[in-house]
């Protein structure tokens, strides 16, 4: 099984541009002994809200490790307190945006379901009070999902079994918009800043795939080409650099004997099991091959 892993620099704050819209929300990701560097260079006016996870990145993913959720109302100067009142942490995940986009009503609601995600967890330890919230919105339900697969992709996944590979090459999805009306999923949409190889790459694969009859379908994260009974037959996740083709095809059910496709199993937003990448270095033929084995 594959999955995938992040170089987290720990001598500097980092800001993971790639992970979400920046008309949404940022991610920051800050040492412990680099808060100081995060208000100075990026909220020195306590501008953003949201919430934020204390973890120990030493720990071995084989032991229950520790994990703190909270919510800021002053960006990183939060974290100011924890440094004094908290041990166990060295590394903050911040998901932050402007307060007009991150009310109080979503931050509250997203650290109790937050926090009870993890609470529930065999995999992690938690010393936040047990929470009981029970009214989530749609809104905050969505961001939700959002930072759950972020969080998976730094390796903090709730799946008992994920296992993760090196893998300098492979960049975090971008994440977009949520619930904004004035949005239209369509090709545009998920082609926009891309290079024009990228673009290429995509154009290649639809044609293939719209002539064994599937028809595109465009979602918030992801293309998905469907069959008559509205079936996804494969999905396009479009990255900067490649296109990651996930197959609707059952683990121990493909044959590949180049050995390109991986398990995403552990991926908790898909039922289907195979993906492989896609940057012009796997023969057309052989993608067809694939797809066929999915269709089937």
């Amino acid at each position: 099984m594959k999955e995938i892993k992040l170089k987290i620099p720990t001598n500097r704050v980092d800001l993971f541009q790639g992970v979400c819209d920046t008309h949404c929300f940022k991610v920051y990701g800050v040492p412990r002994d680099c808060v100081q560097i995060a208000i100075n260079e990026f909220d020195p006016d306590m501008r953003l809200h949201g919430i934020y996870f204390l973890v120990n990145t030493n720990q071995s993913r084989d032991s229950k490790r520790y994990i703190y959720i909270g919510q800021t109302i002053q960006g990183p100067h939060r974290l100011v307190n924890h440094r004094q009142s908290r041990d166990h942490w060295n590394y903050a995940y911040m998901f932050l945006a402007d307060k007009e986009f991150m009310d109080n009503t979503l931050i509250n609601e997203l650290e109790a379901i937050e926090i009870k995600r993890f609470q529930n967890s065999s995999n992690f330890s938690s010393d936040n009070s047990r929470c009981n919230r029970a009214t989530i919105s749609p809104k905050t339900d969505d961001f939700s999902r959002i930072i759950e697969e972020i969080m998976s992709f730094f390796g903090y996944s709730l799946c008992e079994n994920s296992t993760m590979i090196n893998d300098s090459e492979t960049e975090i999805p971008e994440i977009h918009q949520i619930n904004t009306n004035n949005i239209r999923y369509d090709e545009n949409y998920f082609l926009a800043n891309k290079p024009e190889i990228i673009k290429n790459y995509f154009f290649t694969l639809k044609e293939l795939f719209i002539s064994k009859g599937l028809i595109p379908k465009y979602n918030k994260i992801n293309i998905s080409f469907k069959n008559s009974k509205k079936e996804s037959i494969v999905n396009l996740i479009i990255y900067k650099s490649y296109i990651e083709v996930v197959l609707g095809i059952k683990l121990g059910n493909i044959v590949d004997p180049l050995n390109i496709t991986y398990d995403i199993s552990t991926r908790k937003w898909t039922a289907m099991q195979y993906a492989f990448k896609y940057f012009g270095n796997v023969d057309l033929k052989y993608v067809e091959y694939l797809v066929d084995q999915a269709l089937n």
